[in-house]
């Protein structure tokens, strides 16, 4: 019985710690203020369509964009978000720096950034661990696939190093409902930065 009281007022504090840890977050950053604070952004792509986007498809071996799905109805001042899947990218114009969303290949939203940090890439983006090849498999797969293929690949070595395909910039997304419920943090990494973007959830 005694056991089984102590576990109950354990749980009680945990439960008690975390509601306070979400009350001193929003007490320390006043999320209406910074609602508020966020810049109505005026100026519109001509027909919804992003100039840069045919230039960042053909510059990169893959799509440069970052993936979200969104599940409930997002506002940031004019801009209304519905849910769906949306692809996103940091982009800057007359001084201003931004979220571009876009789906069917078509501008949805364009979205002021309240902070852009510096950050530690090697903290952010975790390498996966590489599965360690037994000596008995290593020293076939060199001699019968890893020295063909580079005989073979040398003759088109210079044609691929003109072309100038490259890799986009790692990137990853993470988001919380903040503000006692009342607004989405969207965090998107990018290469060295984090950009924070603020959402109003719709009801």
């Amino acid at each position: 019985m005694r056991k089984s009281l102590l576990l109950l007022l354990i749980l009680i504090s945990i439960l008690t710690f975390s509601k306070s840890s979400c009350e001193a977050e929003n007490l320390r950053i006043n999320y209406d203020l910074l609602y508020k604070d966020t810049p109505v952004l005026d100026f519109m792509y001509e027909e919804g369509i992003d100039p840069e986007q045919d230039n960042d498809y053909n510059r990169y071996i893959i799509s440069p964009y970052t993936l979200i799905r969104i599940t409930d109805t997002l506002k940031n001042k004019k801009i209304l978000l519905k849910p769906g899947y949306y692809l996103v990218k940091p982009d800057k114009h007359d001084g201003y720096e931004f979220l571009l969303f876009k789906q069917n290949g078509k501008v949805a939203g364009i979205i002021p950034i309240y902070q852009k940090v510096l950050i530690n890439p090697a903290l952010v983006y975790k390498e996966p661990i590489k599965p360690k090849t037994p000596l008995y498999k290593a020293i076939p797969k060199k001699i019968f696939i890893e020295i063909p293929k580079k005989i073979i690949t040398r003759p088109f070595r210079k044609f691929w190093e003109q072309k100038k395909v490259l890799v986009p910039a790692k990137s990853a997304l993470e988001s919380k409902v903040v503000g006692n419920g009342k607004y989405l943090e969207i965090w998107l990494y990018v290469d060295k930065y984090l950009y924070k973007v603020l959402f109003e959830i719709q009801k």
